[in-house]
C-alpha cells in the first residue's frame, strides 16, 4: 500500500513537470532538422547577398546556395559549369557597360536583358528617329525600328571595288569613273533619304539576299597615321540603279585635284541602315583601295 502511493505521487510530479515545460520532454521527430535548417537558410542567405555585390545583378545565381558556390568558383578557379559561367559573364558585361554609361543604365539593362528591345527609346533620353537624316552636332536620336531579316551565312554581302585599283595614280583634274562590284545582296531597293531614313528593316527577297544599294564615298587623305574625318569628304554616290551581275559604277566629272585619297563603299539595306550579317566572324561586306591624284 505504501508503495503504491510513492509511485502515486511521482506519477503526479511528473505530469506537473511536463505541463509545466513541455518542450523539455518533446520527442523529436526522426529527420526534422530545424534549427540547423535555419543555419544553412542564413549561410544561404548571406552567400547569395555576396555574389549580388560582386556579380552586379545575378537573379539566376542568388536562386541556391548551390548556384552561388558555382559562381565563385567560376571566377576563382575558372572550372564551373557553363550555364553559370555565361550568366557570370552576362552579369559583368551588363554592369561594364551599365557604369560607362551614366544615366543612360536603364537603357542598356533593356538592351542586354536578352529581349527584344523595341521600347528602348521610351525611356531613353534621345528623341525619336524621324525619317529625317541630322546633320547638326548634338542632335542624337533613338531609332525603334528593327533589325528585320538576317540572311544566312550563304547570302553574306562582300564588297571590291574594280576602278581605280588599289595604288594607282589618276590624272588631277580629269574625270575617271569608280565601278565596284557587290555579291550576294540585290541591288537598286532603297526608300527617301530625306523623308524615311532608318525607318524600314531589313528585308531580304525570294533568294535570301538582302535588298539594299551601294554608296562611294572618297576622302582626301592628310596625315596617313590618323583617323579621317567622316564629315569630311570630296565625293559621295549612292548607287541606286540596278546592278550588272554586281557592277556598279560613277562617274566623278570632274576629277579631283593633286593628293593622295582613300575610296571606300558603304553598302545600305532599303532603309539606308548597315547591312546587318548573321555572323560576326566572317569578312567585312565593304572594300576600301587608296590611291594618288597627280
Amino acid at each position: 500500500m505504501k508503495q503504491s502511493l510513492i509511485i502515486l505521487i511521482f506519477t503526479l510530479i511528473f505530469a506537473v513537470a511536463v505541463i509545466a515545460e513541455p518542450q523539455r520532454f518533446r520527442v523529436p521527430r526522426r529527420g526534422s532538422r530545424n534549427r540547423n535548417t535555419s543555419k544553412v537558410g542564413s549561410s544561404a542567405a548571406a552567400a547569395t547577398a555576396t555574389n549580388t555585390i560582386v556579380g552586379g545583378a545575378a537573379a539566376t545565381n542568388t536562386a541556391t546556395t548551390t548556384t552561388a558556390t558555382t559562381t565563385a568558383n567560376t571566377i576563382v578557379g575558372g572550372a564551373a559549369a557553363a550555364t553559370n559561367t555565361a550568366t557570370t559573364t552576362t552579369n559583368t558585361a551588363a554592369a561594364t557597360t551599365a557604369a560607362s554609361t551614366g544615366n543612360n543604365a536603364n537603357f542598356n539593362n533593356i538592351a542586354l536583358d536578352g529581349k527584344p528591345s523595341g521600347q528602348a527609346c521610351d525611356i531613353s533620353k534621345f528623341p525619336p528617329t524621324n525619317g529625317q537624316q541630322l546633320k547638326t552636332g548634338g542632335a542624337n536620336s533613338c531609332s525603334n525600328t528593327q533589325q528585320g531579316e538576317i540572311p544566312d551565312i550563304n547570302n553574306m554581302v562582300s564588297t571590291v571595288i574594280l576602278n581605280p585599283s588599289n595604288g594607282q595614280t589618276v590624272p588631277a583634274n580629269k574625270a575617271f569613273t569608280v565601278s565596284v562590284k557587290t555579291q550576294g545582296m540585290n541591288l537598286g531597293f532603297f526608300d527617301d533619304p530625306a523623308t524615311q531614313y532608318y525607318l524600314f528593316s531589313q528585308q531580304l527577297d525570294k533568294n535570301g539576299q538582302i535588298m539594299g544599294h551601294q554608296h562611294v564615298t572618297i576622302q582626301q587623305i592628310g596625315d596617313p597615321n590618323q583617323p579621317l574625318d567622316p564629315k569630311a569628304f570630296v565625293f559621295f554616290k549612292g548607287l541606286n540603279d540596278i546592278d550588272n551581275n554586281g557592277v556598279l559604277s560613277v562617274n566623278v566629272a570632274n576629277g579631283l585635284p593633286g593628293g593622295n585619297y582613300r575610296c571606300c563603299t558603304m553598302t545600305g539595306a532599303f532603309g539606308h541602315q548597315p547591312v546587318i550579317m548573321p555572323v560576326a566572324q566572317r569578312g567585312a561586306q565593304d572594300d576600301c583601295i587608296r590611291f594618288t591624284v597627280a
